[in-house]
């Protein structure tokens, strides 16, 4: 039995046949949409698509059997049909199918999803290396949206913000816990001015900055000298900018191969596993997907993904954030704040020495501590 207020039936005695056509032609329009996502992938998205920096999972390979089956065609045209009829609230067509897209490539796997045109841009943004705005980075914690750190050199650094800040609201308007929204109000033309509102620790009340936008260069390399001898590299995040940052590409690939030909020496804590490859690919009216399209392998043939790296030295318990590279005056050593970092240079150290001993005559050895 049913009960509640919920939406009246569409039904009316013609209603069956009603249905029928519609279903018919809904089962036409989604066989033809399929067809020409179909035909786009296999033309014009996969044709262009750059050679990636990894190992295939497969060879590439034709997409057959592009035509949705029929029976397949009218379950979907079915339950569409019965959403649109039964749903107790209306149901904008746009938004059902879009829910559909997203519902389809996110069920690949974790890593696949559909990106309407906002998202695609803001993907394109993230990956360029630069873009006109304040210059901060933004999480979203406990509710809020705080700054994780300024970008040197930026805008927002110039101004004084600093890590653990609380953006409270932007140009006037309230933020919450609205980290997209925060992040497009930041944005916006070279030149302009947006007021900023913050909330600090150990600061009464509100302060607030008037910053002008600029273009901010995003590196995704950092560098610290440690002592004598030993520097310390941090690849923020991959960019356009990464491989002429960091002279070349280094990447989780690298590290993995030269762990495999024993040349190198991995101190951590096992990794997450992700060992695939994600490329986004524009779609012919707005948006894109971005699908796994490979999966990393170490040159003996060993697949990561799912299983991590177990490092030759295993740091137990769960690591924290890395911490941040201070470099003002009286500014604690980084070795200090950050426990990865001291062990990986004392097991540095270590190792040197005990290399620089094996060196020796063996009449010396016994000399050297």
């Amino acid at each position: 039995m049913l009960s509640g207020n919920r939406r009246a039936s569409h039904g009316s005695p013609g209603g069956s046949a009603s249905l029928s056509t519609r279903r018919r032609t809904l089962v036409a329009l989604i066989a033809g949409a399929v067809l020409g996502f179909g035909g786009a992938l296999t033309g014009g998205v996969l044709a262009d698509r750059p050679a990636e920096a990894a190992l295939p999972a497969h060879p590439a390979r034709p997409v057959a059997g592009t035509a949705l089956p029929w029976q397949e065609a009218s379950l979907f045209a079915e339950v569409y049909e019965r959403i649109k009829r039964d749903y107790v609230d209306d149901v904008d067509d746009h938004a059902l199918m879009e829910k559909a897209l997203r519902g389809m490539v996110a069920a690949l796997d974790p890593h696949s999803g559909y990106l309407d045109s906002e998202e695609f841009e803001e993907i394109r943004l993230s990956t360029m290396g630069s873009y006109p705005g304040v210059g901060i980075e933004v999480v979203a914690e406990d509710g809020v949206v705080k700054v994780l750190r300024p970008i040197e050199g930026s805008p927002a650094q110039q101004a004084g913000l600093e890590p653990g800040d609380e953006l409270v609201k932007i140009d006037g308007n309230d933020i919450g816990a609205d980290l997209a929204g925060a992040i497009a109000r930041m944005r916006g033309a070279s030149g302009s001015l947006v007021k900023l509102t913050i909330r600090r620790d150990g600061r009464p009340g509100l302060l607030e900055y008037a910053l002008r936008r600029a273009q901010v260069e995003v590196h995704s390399v950092m560098q610290q000298s440690l002592e004598p001898g030993y520097a310390y590299l941090r690849i923020t995040t991959f960019s356009e900018t990464t491989p002429a940052d960091v002279g070349r590409a280094i990447s989780r690939l690298k590290r993995d191969a030269l762990k495999d030909h024993g040349r190198a020496l991995l101190v951590g804590r096992r990794t997450y596993g992700k060992g695939s490859v994600q490329t986004v690919m524009p779609l012919t009216h707005g948006g894109a997907v971005k699908l796994t399209t490979s999966r990393y392998f170490t040159p003996s043939g060993t697949s990561i993904h799912g299983k991590g790296i177990v490092p030759d030295i295993v740091q137990e318990g769960p690591g924290g954030p890395p911490a941040e590279l201070l470099t003002g005056r009286g500014s604690p050593p980084l070795t200090d704040r950050d426990t990865d970092v001291r062990v990986a240079l004392d097991t540095l150290k270590t190792r040197a020495a005990l290399a620089q001993r094996a060196a020796l005559p063996p009449a010396l050895r016994a000399l050297v501590p």
